[in-house]
């Protein structure tokens, strides 16, 4: 909280954010804070009525930023530009988008990065106590279930039952570590060797998961989490941050990546930050429940992402088809239009949902266009 410049944070109205700000407001110093939300256009996506139970209960000075497919196609082009390298993350550009409106008022963010790795709070970690005894059914039993679960018609809306269950049935026949990467991709390994041509020489990405799970002597838990730490958190999550903020001219600070608070909590047993199938971050939730809001202390978090998904079925769609085109795709020598082609078509009949796998080649070809054929990249950037 030490800064010469002025300082706002992030208010997503999960659990890590909310419990920065109540402890800003127990200092003393909420009167200054100026918090900054995204608020996305799609019921299942919509955050912000957690965002103003603190707002209201701590009195910040609150920004909330509302994101369109209208803003997503006016920035994709400076904020590719200024990432560097393509991304399939879904929060890359709301990120940038808030840091844009974050600029006009502070030049230093606190952010709540770090919380889900440090306190075990992904999905994935559920998904994992939950495979040990799903796993217990006899295998021509859990195959009717995964049966059953594959022919459910996609539902666009934020992880939804058929998203999450499609990936718990076919990732829980996987070992530890290949689950666990099934449950976190974008594309699997098969997809892949679709997507891309001369795949004979690629290494499995799941691989380097197995590789990462291996080098930890300690449970299954702690070597997710280090898998998340060593991998997800900083080739993604501080990536994506680091340049989405300083493209803007605003800091990030990230106070959940506090060595003393890292290294305090990777040590305690397992059964402090999860306890039993479901309760994750279960230590932090203890030290905050005096501070947050029942409904916050109780809710499901799930993470910053747009719904392109559904905005693929809508506006997003054309904008989308400028470069998802036989023409385009295959000027790049890399991609394979005939499985693009297939996966858009199926997204599209809303036989399956393949808006992440389909905004990361849409984010390539982009950075293929600015980077690699037009050389203007540096057009995009601020004046």
């Amino acid at each position: 909280l030490v800064s010469d410049a002025p300082l706002g944070m992030t208010l997503s109205g999960g659990i890590d954010t909310s419990a920065m700000l109540a402890i800003v407001d127990q200092l003393g110093l909420i009167h200054k804070m100026n918090t900054f939300s995204l608020k996305m256009g799609e019921k299942s996506f919509d955050e912000s009525k957690y965002q103003q139970l603190m707002v209201k209960k701590t009195g910040s000075i609150h920004h909330e930023i509302l994101v369109t497919p209208e803003k997503v196609i006016e920035n994709i082009y400076n904020q590719i530009s200024y990432t560097d390298e393509p991304s399939g993350d879904g929060a890359a550009i709301p990120s940038f988008i808030l840091a844009k409106e974050a600029s006009k008022h502070v030049k230093v963010l606190l952010s709540g990065e770090g919380g889900d790795e440090v306190f075990n709070a992904y999905p994935t970690i559920s998904a994992y106590q939950y495979r040990k005894y799903y796993r217990m059914a006899p295998g021509i039993v859990r195959n009717g279930i995964k049966n059953i679960i594959h022919s459910l018609p996609a539902n666009y809306s934020k992880l939804s039952f058929d998203f999450k269950a499609k990936r718990f049935t076919a990732g829980a026949e996987l070992d530890v570590p290949e689950a666990h990467f099934y449950w976190r991709h974008v594309f699997n390994d098969q997809d892949k060797k679709e997507l891309l041509f001369n795949t004979e020489t690629f290494p499995e990405t799941s691989r380097f998961f197995r590789d990462l799970y291996d080098k930890v002597e300690s449970n299954d838990i702690n070597k997710i989490s280090y898998i998340d730490m060593k991998h997800f958190f900083i080739d993604d999550l501080m990536v994506k941050n680091d340049r989405t903020f300083l493209a803007n001219s605003v800091e990030g600070r990230f106070p959940f990546m506090d060595r003393f608070l890292v290294e305090y909590a990777t040590k305690l047993p397992v059964k402090y930050r999860v306890k039993g199938l479901n309760n994750l971050r279960y230590i932090q939730k203890q030290a905050m429940r005096d501070l947050l809001p029942k409904e916050i202390l109780q809710r499901q978090g799930f993470g910053l992402e747009m719904p392109h998904s559904i905005w693929f079925l809508d506006k997003l769609g054309p904008f989308a088809e400028k470069y998802l085109n036989k023409k385009t795709v295959e000027r790049t020598e890399i991609l394979n239009w005939e499985f693009i082609e297939k996966i858009w078509q199926i997204h599209q009949s809303g036989k399956a949902d393949y808006g992440r796998p389909l905004w990361c080649v849409l984010n390539f070809l982009i950075w293929f266009d600015l980077f690699i054929e037009n050389d203007s990249y540096k057009s995009h950037w601020h004046n």
